[in-house]
């Protein structure tokens, strides 16, 4: 996770529960991993600039 001056902030969750972290750490990783599918999605269709 990046820090929240870039996005997907981790040290403003201020979570100590362990259940909670994973669940924050499960989306954002989702998060990343949609981000590159659908930069794969636009330069194999050559949208891209």
């Amino acid at each position: 996770m990046k820090s929240s001056l870039f996005g997907l902030g981790f040290e403003k969750s201020c979570t100590t529960k362990l259940n909670r972290l994973s669940i924050l750490l499960l989306l954002a990783n989702l998060a990343s991993l949609a981000l590159i599918l659908l930069g794969v999605g636009v330069t194999v269709a050559q949208r891209h600039w």
